[in-house]
Parts: structure tokens; C-alpha cells; sequence
């Protein structure tokens, strides 16, 4: 039906899907697991979603809300990881 098709057509939020849940999935599955190398850094996943979560709370205290567009200028390192995930852990784009 033309009602169904539609539906079918809009994506339903969900935190299965959400990247920002990865680092806190983990880290319930693999905590003590190597998750970053960046360098002489070296993260499992329990440290790296506590620094991701960390990020998360700094840039709520900045003001950026859900769907706020948060832009990032960073070498290819674990801190960037970590903003795109904090961001989107808060619904930021």
C-alpha cells in the first residue's frame, strides 16, 4: 500500500544506530580491549568511551545541542574520533 511504502521510507531513530553508542558498546562488550593507537597512545575501550563521554559532557557545557553543527579542524588523531563521536553521542551533526 501507498501508507506502508511510506513509512518504509523514513529512517526510525534508534541508538542501535547511532555511531556516538559505539565507544560505549564496546566498552560494555571488550572493555579491557585495544580500541586507539594514536602514537605512544594506547586506549581500550573502557578509557576511550570515558574520554568520549568526557567530550560529550565539555561540549554540551559549550552550548552545542542536538542537532547543532559542530565543525572540527584536527590532524587524523584520537582526539578526532573522539569529537565526532562525542558529537554525535549528543545528537550534534
Amino acid at each position: 500500500t501507498a501508507r506502508g511504502a511510506l513509512a518504509y521510507s523514513q529512517p526510525v531513530p534508534s541508538p542501535v544506530h547511532n555511531i556516538g553508542d559505539w565507544s560505549a558498546r564496546w566498552a560494555r562488550i571488550a572493555p579491557t580491549r585495544l580500541a586507539v593507537v594514536d602514537g605512544a597512545l594506547r586506549l581500550n575501550y573502557a578509557r576511550f568511551d570515558e574520554r568520549v563521554a568526557h567530550t560529550a559532557g565539555w561540549l554540551r557545557s559549550c552550548g552545542v545541542n542536538p542537532g547543532d553543527r559542530v565543525a572540527i579542524l584536527l590532524a587524523n588523531r584520537a582526539a578526532y574520533l573522539e569529537v565526532i563521536l562525542a558529537a554525535a553521542r549528543i545528537g550534534a551533526m
